[in-house]
């Protein structure tokens, strides 16, 4: 009497946390040979007075460094106003060759408007 066993299926491989520089998105062209708009990407987080955009918990979007300034801004401890530029965007002007991501300015509007902190005593 022959005896039947049966196969396990094969293991897929695991998926990475975080896709490869090469697997980022790139914007194609429409239909009618325009561009497409794409979703606009926060790259800039504000932090300073008291208030901040991010926080400890966005160290994957904002660096240790950031997240941390952040974070001591909303405990709240005297840290200078001042801004974080995100890791995706830092790595996108690193893979362009040190030239801004398609999309950016030099400077974003909001960081003109951003409020002085008050003068030390």
């Amino acid at each position: 009497m022959a005896t039947i066993t049966k196969k396990k299926p094969a293991a897929k491989p695991a998926k990475s946390a975080k896709p490869s520089a090469s697997a980022r998105p790139v914007a194609k062209p429409g239909r009618n040979g325009s561009a497409v708009k794409t979703k606009s990407v926060k790259r800039v987080y504000f932090f300073g007075n008291g208030k901040a955009e991010g926080n400890a918990g966005m160290k994957d979007q904002l660096g240790g460094k950031g997240a941390n300034l952040a974070d001591m801004t909303l405990v709240p401890l005297p840290v200078p106003p001042g801004f974080t530029i995100t890791t995706e965007t830092c790595g996108e002007y690193n893979d362009a060759g040190q030239k801004l991501p398609a999309g950016s300015s030099a400077m974003p509007p909001t960081l003109c408007s951003w409020p002085p902190a008050p003068a030390p005593r």
